[in-house]
């Protein structure tokens, strides 16, 4: 099987019997851009796949690949799958498309509209025949509210339409909605779902303001790479972008209105916890591994870190709008991967200099091996064992630094993250 058009992170692979022949068959819809979308048909032989046939194209700026979540269902009972789309035309403007398969191609029209506030990136689509009538009816399981709250609206299918909302099920669930993922301590990039394209601060710049756009994504980018820091005692992280100091994704002005610019700015203004619009709640959406799809929820506005107009061109902005279930608004989480580490299984040393002058390096005053032994910059002193550091690769460009002749690590004292810390060698995990 060879896959048709563009790339698979902008299409929804869907599984359902499009003919009636009993066979399940793998269909994929996918956008063109300019809120064109198709979808290829690979009919199941029983032993293999077909290659594609196209079985629906909206024309341009007919249907938005990236508003929509596609599900697989027989709304109509005639035996042919067909495809319910819960599609998002504004943050308070919702509807229910169905693309209803003849056994060769697909037809859409609309089943549903309405109106109200509905947190559309909270909710799980679904759809089944939950009445037994032989005909499946829609479903959406909607969390956000207190820990472990949950509802279940469904929309009963008449076989040309959706009847509105029915409230099935109100009540507290033990399970979160989506899967527990662990953030760990390395890099990572954020890979915009719509585009494909990397969250990235312009032009690799250190300074303050400097604004987040999306950017192809480069394996040796560190603009392009982010420490995602726990805030403790909270669910929520700063985003700090490796090329610059103690800076983190900010929210201009911590201005709580929508289409308003994703910045760099020193985390808590370089005094330490992160200002309120500097944190942010990574939300699962769906995925595992390598391909876990997120939202970025700011804290101080609860709205969500987008890429504006869902453009799909480098420098492209991305800015906090309301959140929805659009793809511009979700991030794959994928953890950067160097091969080549640093450090020759530790038989390496290394000297450790500052950027403005090339002979002041990292050095253990008097070579002191004690536990809390002071560490300074000072005069390169060459084959002095002071100053030369053994680098442990714990993977992806993270290193522990060690003083090889006491065998201790650099420690910053009382773990502080405010400027002037002190830093000194101390037993490994003491």
């Amino acid at each position: 099987m060879s896959a048709a058009g563009t790339t698979w992170a902008q299409s929804s692979p869907l599984i359902g019997d499009m003919n009636g022949d009993g066979k399940a068959d793998l269909m994929s819809m996918r956008s063109l851009g300019n809120c064109q979308t198709e979808v290829d048909l690979y009919t199941s032989t029983g032993t293999s796949f077909s290659a594609a046939s196209k079985v629906y194209d909206s024309g341009a700026n007919g249907f938005c690949w990236e508003k929509a979540k596609p599900v697989v269902a027989d709304v109509n009972g005639d035996g042919k799958d067909d495809i319910v789309a819960l599609y998002e035309y504004a943050a308070t403007d919702y509807g229910l498309t169905v693309f209803q398969s003849s056994g060769t191609s697909l037809t859409s029209s609309s089943w549903l509209r309405r109106s109200g506030a509905t947190d559309l990136s909270q909710a799980i689509f679904t759809a089944g025949d939950y009445d037994g009538d032989g005909k499946a009816d829609a479903a959406i399981v909607l969390g956000g509210g207190a820990a472990g709250h949950q509802q279940v609206y469904s929309f009963h299918s008449t076989g040309t339409s959706f009847a509105d909302s029915t409230l099935g099920w109100d009540g507290e669930v033990d399970a979160s909605a989506g899967p527990k993922f662990d953030l760990e301590h390395r890099e990572y990039e954020l890979v915009n779902r719509n585009s494909g394209k990397c969250l990235n601060v312009s032009h690799v710049s250190l300074d303050n303001g400097a604004p987040f756009i999306q950017y192809t994504c480069l394996p040796v980018d560190l603009n392009a790479r982010f420490r995602l820091d726990s805030i403790g005692g909270t669910d929520q992280y700063s985003i700090m972008p490796m090329h610059s100091q103690n800076k983190c994704a900010d929210v201009v002005n911590g201005s709580q209105d929508d289409n308003v610019q994703v910045q760099q700015y020193d985390c808590g203004a370089g005094n330490g916890e992160p200002f309120a619009w500097q944190q942010v709640k990574i939300e699962y959406v769906e995925g595992a591994s390598s391909d876990t799809v997120v939202q970025l929820r700011f804290a101080h506005s609860g709205k969500c870190a987008t890429v504006a107009n869902a453009g799909l061109d480098d420098y492209d902005l991305v800015q906090q709008d309301t959140c929805g279930q659009a793809s511009n608004q979700q991030w794959i989480l994928r953890p950067t991967y160097n091969a080549t580490q640093l450090g020759e299984n530790g038989t390496a040393r290394y000297r450790i200099e500052t950027d403005t002058n090339h002979n002041m390096v990292l050095d253990v005053t008097n070579c002191q091996q004690q536990d809390g032994g002071d560490v300074r910059m000072w005069d390169w002193v060459p084959g002095s064992p002071c100053q030369g550091w053994e680098l442990q690769s714990l993977g992806d460009d993270v290193y522990r630094i060690i003083d090889p002749d006491a065998n201790k690590p650099l420690d910053i004292t009382g773990c502080s993250k405010l400027p002037h810390g002190e830093v000194a060698i101390w037993t490994d995990g003491e």
